[in-house]
């Protein structure tokens, strides 16, 4: 399969963009996209060619259960402790700038 710069043009119109600018550059850059896409959709045809007949599926972290862990609050570090870092403070409260 062939990509077109009339599809590339359809398709940047769906997702609103403008590719469509004039001149002898944008044409160029347009065929270079449509090369780089059609090089994606062959490599793509050639892995679904691809006899996969007897491969195991990689690991999934989600089909192995992980063991539950106890839920409990820590505490590890005073207020104190955190706030000494704080390049500006009041108090226990760290000082930043106003957010409107």
């Amino acid at each position: 399969m062939r990509v077109t710069k009339e599809q590339i043009l359809a398709t940047a119109a769906l997702c609103r963009l403008d590719l469509a600018a004039n001149g002898e550059e944008a044409a160029g850059s347009l065929a270079g996209l449509a090369a780089q896409l059609d090089n994606v959709i062959r490599y793509m045809d050639i892995l679904n060619n691809m006899d996969t007949d007897g491969v195991q599926p990689l690991y999934s972290p989600l089909q192995h259960p992980q063991p539950p862990r106890s839920d409990t609050a820590e505490k590890t570090r005073t207020a104190a402790e955190i706030i000494a870092n704080a390049p500006e403070r009041e108090g226990n409260f760290f000082v930043v700038p106003p957010v409107i």
